[in-house]
């Protein structure tokens, strides 16, 4: 069974805009697969700006949470990715999550 956060999807939580951001982050800062990912692709892309980070970690995201099924499959994830429901996407704040691989 998946954890299902049930509070305000839009107030601030753990320091991060809302629970779809922090949740997102959580999962692609702590998953080695997905680090080394946008690790690898912000070294061979020459990514600096957030914005395009941004829409590259949104892309890999959206492009591969189906298929990440594959990864859990005993949590039948299939329109997930960790915790967050594939229609709370929208709520997270992309440029956020590209800041927390970007150097300060």
């Amino acid at each position: 069974m998946l954890y299902s956060y049930t509070g305000d999807m839009t107030t601030e939580y753990n320091g991060w805009v809302n629970w779809p951001t922090w949740n997102i982050v959580l999962w692609l800062q702590n998953t080695e697969h997905h680090y080394r990912v946008i690790e690898d692709g912000i070294k061979e892309k020459k990514i600096s700006d957030p914005k395009v980070l941004a829409d590259y970690i949104r892309n890999y995201v959206f492009d591969n949470t189906t298929s990440w099924a594959e990864f859990y499959p005993k949590k039948q994830i299939s329109i997930y990715f960790g915790d967050v429901d594939a229609t709370l996407y929208p709520l997270v704040n992309w440029e956020d999550v590209a800041g927390s691989f970007l150097p300060e």
